[in-house]
Formats: C-alpha cells, sequence, structure tokens
C-alpha cells in the first residue's frame, strides 16, 4: 500500500539525512536565513567558522534524529560556542544542549518522565578514560572483554524498554554520551543516547536499569582487603 511505502520512504531518508545535506544545501540554508537573520550569519561567516563546520555540525545533529529546523537557535550556538572550539563534534554536543527542549520529548514514556538505562557511576568513570580523541573522530578504546559485557548488557536492558513498547534510551554524563553513541552505533543503530545536560530542567529520569562495572574491572579495581590480625 502507498501508506506503507511512504512511511518506509520516510524513515530511510531519516536514517540517510545526514548523507545527503552537502555544502550547497547549507548554503542556501545560510542565504536564506540572511534574509532575517543578517546580524548573526553576518557575526558567524566567516570569521568564526567556514561553511564546512556548520555542515558538519548540521550532519552531526541530523545523523541522530535531531531535527534542524531551528537554524536560528543552531547557529547561534556555534556563534556562542565557537570561541571554545572550532571542532564540529564539540560544537554539535554543545548545541544540543539547547536543542534538547524540543528533541527530548519525542522521548518521552510520558510527559516530564524518560524511562531509560543509566551508567553505574563507576563505570562512567572508567570509560571517560578510554575516550580516544582525533580530528575527525571521538570514540572509545576498549579491550574484547569489557567490549562485550557492555554489549550484552545493552543488549539485555534496551530489549526489555522495546519488549514494554517504550523507546532504547541511555542517558549518561555529557563527556561519554558521543563516544559511546560512536563506539556503539553499527550495534544499536536506533539507541538513543542522551546527555543529563540534555533535559530540560522538569524532566524526570526514570531508571530502567543499570548498566554495571564489568566484574574483571571491579576485581581489578578493588582494594585489597586488610590481612587478618
Amino acid at each position: 500500500p502507498a501508506s506503507v511505502l511512504i512511511t518506509h520512504l520516510s524513515e530511510t531518508l531519516k536514517l540517510s539525512a545526514h548523507h545527503l545535506l552537502g555544502r550547497q544545501e547549507v548554503q542556501q540554508m545560510v542565504d536564506h536565513l540572511k534574509q532575517t537573520q543578517p546580524a548573526l550569519v553576518a557575526e558567524l561567516l566567516p570569521d568564526l567558522v567556514n561553511l564546512g563546520i556548520i555542515q558538519r555540525v548540521l550532519q552531526n545533529l541530523l545523523r541522530e534524529n535531531v531535527a534542524i529546523l531551528n537554524q536560528p537557535l543552531i547557529l547561534e550556538g556555534i556563534a556562542d560556542f565557537a570561541s571554545l572550539s572550532k571542532n564540529p563534534d564539540d560544537l554539535s554536543e554543545l548545541v544540543r544542549r539547547r536543542l534538547g527542549l524540543y528533541f527530548v520529548p519525542e522521548h518521552e514514556c510520558r510527559a516530564g518522565v524518560i524511562r531509560a538505562v543509566t551508567l553505574d557511576p563507576r563505570l562512567e568513570q572508567w570509560l571517560s578514560g578510554r575516550i580516544h580523541r582525533s580530528p575527525t573522530e571521538v570514540g572509545l578504546a576498549l579491550d574484547p572483554q569489557s567490549t562485550r559485557h557492555l554489549l550484552d548488557e545493552l543488549t539485555r536492558r534496551t530489549g526489555a524498554l522495546t519488549s514494554a513498547g517504550q523507546p532504547s534510551v541511555v542517558v549518561v554524563s555529557s563527556e561519554i554520551r558521543l563516544p559511546l553513541k560512536r563506539f556503539f552505533e553499527s550495534s544499536f543503530p536506533r539507541l538513543v543516547v542522551l546527555a543529563y545536560q540534555e533535559l530540560p530542567p522538569a524532566t524526570e529520569v526514570e531508571n530502567a536499569g543499570i548498566v554495571t562495572l564489568p566484574a574483571h574491572l571491579g576485581r581489578t579495581e578493588s582494594p585489597a582487603m586488610p590481612a587478618a590480625a
């Protein structure tokens, strides 16, 4: 039926939108915005960033199905944070915090409540020390045993959410949000990874399970017990 075809095509376009957004399309968006926001565009280009950086930020947002319709807010965020970093990954993460008010409600299980998997604080701390950054990419450098543990835990925890008819959402600290998302993107392409800092102030996180620290790391990092007197 036509409705099924349209739905399938729409989902496919959403998944591929970041590949379809080229520099020419971004230039057209900027030119259109210049008609209503000339001061913003003049401040941003060419002194703070170039067109390629704006393109990469927009692609990062689309890659995780975050709408880019609110272009003034996105470009204002880029302008405000460009003095801190010119890295598109850093800029898109900072812009996401301003856009959270618009995209976080899409993942609520009920009004004002996000039901999500969280990580043991010790695991978050351990992962933050294994973030790998390059000029073009960010990810995690994990050993096979730890990777398997996390894969199994995420599969089990998010599977329970899916079975209950709820979106698969993980909420973590902003420091590890993007590395975690990128590292497991091929295994969990539809997994939504949010940062606590992106959540609107009134949003409540209802814990759907905690991913624990791998047992072999717990043994390694636990302090030795004192010998009996």
